[in-house]
C-alpha cells in the first residue's frame, strides 16, 4: 500500500481579480490555476501540484499548503490568518485530548479516584468516565 503522506509544504500565491481567484505554487512553477471560489481553487491547485510534480494518486488531500494572499483587502488576509490559527488550535486540542485520555487511564489504573483525576485534568468526572470507555 502506498504512503500518501506529504512532507513538503507548498507555498501558494493567491490573487483575486474580477471575481476570479488565481493560484501559483512557488515550488512547482508550472502548477497554476484559477477558480471562482476558494474551495474550488484549493482543489484545483492541489491537483495542479500533483500533476506538475508527478506525485502518486491520492496525495492531494494530504498536501501541506501555505497560502499567501496578494493584492486583496486586509479583511481577507486577516480572515486567512484566523483560519490558520483555528486549524492550529484544533490540532493542538486533538493532541491534548489524546494526552488527557492516556493520563486519565493511567491515573485511574493507579488507583486515583475519578474525581481526583477529573480535577487534575480540568474536566468533569463524567468526561473521565467517557475517556475510560473510549480506551
Amino acid at each position: 500500500m502506498a504512503d500518501n503522506t506529504m512532507t513538503t509544504t507548498y507555498t501558494v500565491d493567491v490573487r483575486h481579480d474580477d471575481g476570479v481567484w488565481t493560484a501559483e505554487a512557488r515550488e512547482a512553477p508550472t502548477a497554476h490555476t484559477f477558480a471562482r471560489t476558494l474551495t474550488k481553487l484549493d482543489t484545483y491547485i492541489r491537483e495542479a501540484i500533483a500533476a506538475a510534480e508527478d506525485l502518486p494518486d491520492g496525495v492531494e488531500a494530504g498536501m501541506a499548503i501555505d497560502y499567501h494572499y496578494h493584492g486583496v483587502p486586509q479583511v481577507v488576509t486577516t480572515a486567512a490568518s484566523i483560519g490558520v490559527r483555528r486549524h492550529q488550535a484544533a490540532e493542538a486540542l486533538a493532541a491534548v485530548n489524546i494526552d488527557a485520555r492516556q493520563s486519565a487511564n493511567a491515573l485511574t489504573a493507579a488507583g486515583y479516584s475519578v474525581r481526583d483525576t477529573a480535577r487534575l485534568l480540568g474536566v468533569s468526572p463524567g468526561r473521565v468516565s467517557q475517556m475510560a470507555e473510549a480506551a
